[in-house]
């Protein structure tokens, strides 16, 4: 945001990467069923979240274990 950012709570619907300026459909988080707003932009970041499935094999996590220590997922 102190870099001009702007924070959006908004669900994406559509990206249109096949031409610059990208397009991006979005709708609102609550509540909302059809298009919301529409951004275009020049460059486009896609952060996913990702929580890693862990085998729960002895040595894996916990005390002792080797998660961050060279097993990642």
């Amino acid at each position: 945001e102190s870099n001009g950012a702007t924070i959006a709570f908004e669900m994406v619907t559509s990206v249109d990467l096949s031409k610059r300026p990208f397009t991006i459909t979005t709708r609102k988080l609550l509540g909302g069923s059809g298009p919301y707003k529409t951004y275009k932009a020049q460059a486009l970041i896609i952060a996913l979240g990702a929580t890693p499935k862990f085998l729960n094999v002895p040595g894996e996590t916990g005390k002792g274990g080797y998660w961050s220590r060279g097993v990642y997922s």
